[in-house]
């Protein structure tokens, strides 16, 4: 999971800078792993044995170009 958070105005724009207010990731990965479920993609989030995520400013090579996230869920082979 990477979720691409909109850039406030204060940030410095030739600095790289990290998200570090609100939404916070576990909050954000709670709330997609709900999602999936509740949509049929996963059965049971607590059957995850791997969770990858980051928060991230747009212009960063795996953000998107607006705010957003990318999800991947891949089966592991038993």
């Amino acid at each position: 999971m990477v979720f691409t958070l909109p850039k406030p105005r204060s940030v410095p724009k030739r600095r790289r800078t990290w998200p570090d207010r609100r939404p916070d990731l576990d909050k954000l990965q709670r709330s997609t792993l709900d999602a999936l479920v509740s949509a049929g993609t996963i059965e049971d989030d607590g059957r995850l044995v791997a969770i990858r995520a980051a928060t991230v400013f747009p212009a960063l090579s795996e953000a998107l170009d607006v705010p957003g996230a990318r999800i991947r869920v891949e089966a592991v082979e038993p």
